[in-house]
């Protein structure tokens, strides 16, 4: 599994030779622990994701990323870091 992804996390893309098995859906709130459940993720986004199932993980990270993208074009962006 981890070859097949190229050794990156299924989450935030980043390589890494150390991945851990994170469940799409977790185990408790009724993920099945199979093979098309699981994927290879990094060990900060298996930690930040927690009970989120992958698709409110991916939606977190988005609403994360478009928040940089408008601090980095905001006007005051220098005093807000």
């Amino acid at each position: 599994m981890k070859r097949d992804a190229n050794y990156r996390c299924h989450y935030c893309g980043e390589p890494s030779q150390v991945l851990q098995k994170e469940h799409r859906i977790p185990l408790s709130r009724g993920g099945l622990n199979s093979i098309v459940n699981i994927v290879p993720s990094c060990a900060l986004c298996n930690y930040r994701k927690g009970r989120l199932s992958d698709v409110e993980y991916f939606a977190q990270l988005k609403r994360e990323a478009e928040r940089e993208a408008r601090l980095a074009t905001h006007p005051h962006a220098e005093r807000l870091s």
